[in-house]
């Protein structure tokens, strides 16, 4: 039975294969993700100064963009490299499965995750997604199975955690939602343990990866601050007026997640089953917390206390993230729930150990990725980010550039990153916004050498309706434009010069 949704999945992958340049497009029209490509790309070529990132500082992908921007096909590696990760993940979370179970199980976990929804697709094939988040969560989980799977030696141990040390520490550093996706989890598990009376060598260890991770993220983001390399995180606010709100948005994200709810408009013929991938989103995760609180007044010893330390692992992690994202959220952003797909995916074929739990298992597996493949064959991808510029715009944007002779550009924070990428840098254009009173370059995804004013240059502004963050109009305190261009729902306002210089200093 298990056999049928590891054939959809293959069914999916090929599907994939056909949407994957598509799906790359779109994500690049993502001003969030196409900035993950232009800064290390701005810096190799000699822009300098402070670099604001994003609210994270995802300084893995930073990284390993500077290392490889030389390279003669970096376009085509940064656009396959996160998919590539997201592929490594879902097989150490497989592996970690087949360890606890059965091998048949760890391809099914494995499987889900290959085969996920669109909305899930989006944030593992895209860069600054929390994609090494994921990364952390998996190589966590994988080795507390590891740990209570083995009877290495001491020395090993140590040398495995210490290791696995560094790479979280870095990932969570990049990123610290890997507290609530990976180390509160891990503590939660080491608490249990400790509580039940485990050996004392992985107690150690498991503590010693968690405090290893956290002082490694520490002294990361303190080097980076000091060579010039900031973030902008927004407070952390906690509205308790709004957690109704939010918790709709939390099930509504579920939901797609799940396949059980779209965003693109669908034909009357995939609603019967849009509605069945709701129902078995909903029971899986169901049966996947169920199961991990069943493990815990049993946790058994050898092979099954690894399974309840896998189960009790993942399912911590779904109930951490979903309560901060309750607690915490500003957007309804589903990026922030994807570890949802990792905990049902890791923990769901656990419960396919009897006939009756094979078939229900492999029916629901299959509902979930038949309705996967309907809808990326459908393109519900590009509906993810509606305000996603396109590489047609792209063209005819950068036509009335070169027609005109203009040099620098400045646009609101949607459209500048894309535009650069999509034009093979070609037009280099860096993110505004207008806050009350002034404009000034963007909070965040912005190099200082791109604001410092060039001689003898001639500039525009890109204006356009749907960017949220600069008007689609000229601001008040900027000159009158020499000219104005009308280039589809865009305006391109011309100067002479550079006006950068008639910008209001970051306040951040």
């Amino acid at each position: 039975m298990l056999s049928i949704p590891v054939v959809l999945a293959a069914a999916y992958v090929a599907v994939l294969v056909v949407r994957f340049p598509d799906l790359i497009r779109w994500i690049s029209g993502d001003a969030d993700y196409a900035s993950a490509f232009i800064l290390p790309q701005a810096i190799v070529h000699g822009h300098t100064g402070q670099v604001v990132l994003s609210t994270q500082g995802a300084w893995l992908s930073l990284w390993y963009g500077l290392a490889t921007a030389g390279l003669s096909f970096h376009r085509v590696l940064w656009e396959l490299s996160p998919a590539l990760l997201a592929l490594a993940s879902a097989c150490v979370i497989g592996w970690a499965t087949a360890r606890v179970a059965t091998r048949t199980a760890g391809v099914l976990a494995t499987a889900l995750i290959v085969a996920a929804s669109p909305v899930a697709l989006a944030s593992f094939t895209s860069p600054w997604a929390h994609n090494t988040t994921m990364l952390g969560a998996a190589l966590l989980g994988g080795f507390l199975v590891w740990l209570h799977t083995t009877d290495r030696r001491p020395a090993v141990i140590a040398a495995i955690a210490t290791l696995l040390s560094l790479v979280i520490g870095t990932c969570l550093a990049s990123d610290a939602l890997l507290w609530t996706e990976g180390l509160i989890p891990c503590l939660v598990v080491l608490l249990l343990l400790a509580l039940i009376g485990s050996d004392r060598r992985r107690l150690y260890a498991m503590a010693g990866v968690a405090a290893g991770s956290f002082l490694v993220a520490t002294v990361t983001s303190s080097v980076m601050r000091s060579l010039g390399f900031v973030t902008a995180p927004p407070p952390l606010q906690i509205d308790f007026s709004r957690i109704g709100v939010h918790l709709w948005w939390l099930v509504r994200g579920l939901l797609r997640l799940g396949n059980g709810a779209t965003i693109a408009p669908q034909a009357s013929l995939r609603l019967p089953l849009t509605l069945a991938a709701a129902v078995v989103t909903i029971c899986a995760l169901c049966a996947t917390l169920r199961f991990a609180a069943g493990r815990i007044t049993n946790p058994g010893v050898g092979r099954e206390r690894a399974r309840t330390v896998h189960a009790l692992f993942w399912s911590t992690s779904l109930l951490c993230t979903a309560c901060a994202y309750v607690l915490t959220a500003e957007v309804p952003s589903d990026q922030y729930i994807v570890v949802a797909v990792l905990a049902v995916s890791a923990t769901l074929p656990l419960l396919a150990s009897s006939r009756r739990g094979s078939r229900l298992v492999a029916a629901g597996a299959a509902v979930f990725i038949a309705a996967g493949i309907v809808a990326l064959a459908a393109g519900d991808s590009r509906y993810v980010n509606p305000r996603a510029i396109t590489p047609s715009q792209t063209s005819r944007i950068e036509a009335v550039v070169l027609e005109r002779h203009l040099g620098i550009g400045y646009a609101g924070y949607w459209d500048a990153a894309p535009l650069d990428w999509f034009s093979h840098g070609r037009l280099r254009v860096y993110p505004l916004t207008e806050v009350p009173g002034h404009t000034e370059p963007m909070g965040i995804a912005r190099i200082a050498a791109w604001y410092r004013p060039l001689p003898d240059t001639p500039s525009y502004l890109l204006l356009a309706p749907d960017d949220n963050v600069l008007p689609d109009r000229v601001p008040s305190d900027l000159p009158t434009p020499a000219h104005e261009y009308r280039v589809g729902q865009f305006t391109l306002a011309t100067y002479p010069y550079d006006i950068a210089a008639d910008l209001h200093a970051p306040v951040n």
